[in-house]
């Protein structure tokens, strides 16, 4: 998303520029028009809205969630408005690395502005800073969702849509893995709550109709330097997800269980504690359970 676009659709302060302005200046939140609900609903069942995902009436193509979220516990960490400054600007560097180094790309811009959300009921305070995540809506399918009914029903040219979609599911699952792996060898922070197929969307976005595959849950929960079997942990989450693809797809994804089994073996300590090789172990269970 372009600055200068970002300057024409709204009225905002952006994580950049925050140094020499205070988000209490204003007295509402920081765009222009007013918001509404976006319609979305819980994954797992479809049912029950999401209050907190919201969209401004004049532009339903950005799709806009305030952090913290009032209705969480997290809340309280963030009532400095320094904090949130500092948390944004480590957010955007966190997903610039995400998508420069590891293909995952999430369409989203990060805006520093007063809060407006009161929480689901609605008789809490919003909060004077806060960071806004504006997000541009896919139009597609949740790589999650889709599974229920196997995949998706591909339009004229089915043969080559159903390719370029699986081209970009093994992109995604080399790129997460690869950034999970890279993270438990090198330290330092990280985004920990990425690894679920829910949290993605294939499709297309306002100003581009290439399909692709978009991280849509773009919540900063970000940890530094979690343990090694902390780390396979969540390596042991992208393998659950990648057995399920295939068995919606109907054939296996070798390039990236060849991809796991060298990421294994390159990371491999010879004094490695019980739980890391528990973890490790269960990987390689996980995938020969449905290879057999």
């Amino acid at each position: 998303m372009r600055f200068a676009t970002l300057q024409r659709k709204f009225k905002l302060y952006l994580w950049a520029h925050m140094s020499s302005k205070s988000p209490s200046e204003s007295n509402r939140h920081p765009f222009r028009g007013d918001f509404e609900a976006a319609g979305f609903t819980r994954f797992r069942d479809g049912t029950g809205d999401l209050p907190h995902i919201r969209q401004l009436k004049d532009d339903p193509e950005k799709i806009i969630r305030e952090w913290p979220d009032p209705d969480l516990s997290i809340r309280s960490e963030y009532l400095d408005a320094e904090a949130v400054r500092a948390l944004a600007k480590k957010t955007k560097v966190l997903f610039d690395e995400l998508r420069d180094s590891y293909g995952i790309n999430a369409p989203v811009a990060w805006v520093v502005g007063h809060g407006d959300y009161r929480g689901a009921d609605k008789d809490k305070e919003p909060l004077d800073t806060v960071l806004y995540a504006v997000a541009d809506r896919v139009h597609g399918f949740n790589l999650g969702r889709h599974r229920a009914s196997k995949l998706p029903k591909w339009g004229r040219n089915a043969q080559a849509e159903r390719e370029t979609f699986v081209a970009a599911l093994e992109q995604h699952y080399t790129g997460l893995l690869n950034y999970y792996f890279d993270k438990m060898e090198n330290g330092g922070e990280f985004l920990a709550d990425i690894s679920g197929d829910h949290q993605y969307e294939y499709g297309t976005i306002a100003h581009s109709d290439v399909p692709a595959l978009y991280l849509v849950d773009v919540e900063p929960r970000i940890r530094e330097d979690a343990s090694r079997p902390g780390m396979l942990t969540l390596i042991l989450a992208v393998v659950t997800e990648v057995c399920k693809s295939e068995g919606s797809l109907g054939a296996r994804l070798n390039g990236i269980r060849s991809l796991l089994l060298q990421r294994l073996a390159e990371t491999a300590k010879p004094d490695e504690d019980a739980q890391t090789e528990r973890r490790r172990q269960q990987i390689l269970d996980d995938l020969g359970v449905r290879a057999a």
